[in-house]
């Protein structure tokens, strides 16, 4: 893929007049829709594109290994989000601003 210049919708939303997210929102359940219509040659595999593990800023550390099937991608997803939190609790309460939950 290109990396292509601009704003990530997650930068610029708060920029957005709220009548254009309604239009927003219908644009990506769209996109969703086509996407999920296409049939994935991994069959139920979560993956790459290459069928291995998945890179991406979007998932904790920024990579997670492939997955047999939506649960276990969640599983795993999951996992690596929970030990991200426990690797900077230590440096949250540090921070004399921290309040436990």
């Amino acid at each position: 893929m290109t990396r292509i210049p601009g704003k990530t919708l997650q930068d610029g939303i708060a920029s957005l007049p709220p009548e254009e997210l309604p239009v927003i929102m219908q644009e990506l359940a769209g996109l969703l829709d086509r996407m999920r219509s296409c049939s994935n040659p991994w069959g139920t595999r979560v993956c790459g594109v290459d069928e291995k593990d998945i890179f991406s800023r979007r998932v904790p550390s920024g990579h997670i290994s492939a997955c047999d099937d939506e649960c276990s991608f969640y599983v795993t997803l999951l996992r690596a989000a929970q030990a991200r939190d426990e690797e900077g609790l230590p440096m949250l309460k540090k921070d004399a601003n921290f309040v436990p939950s």
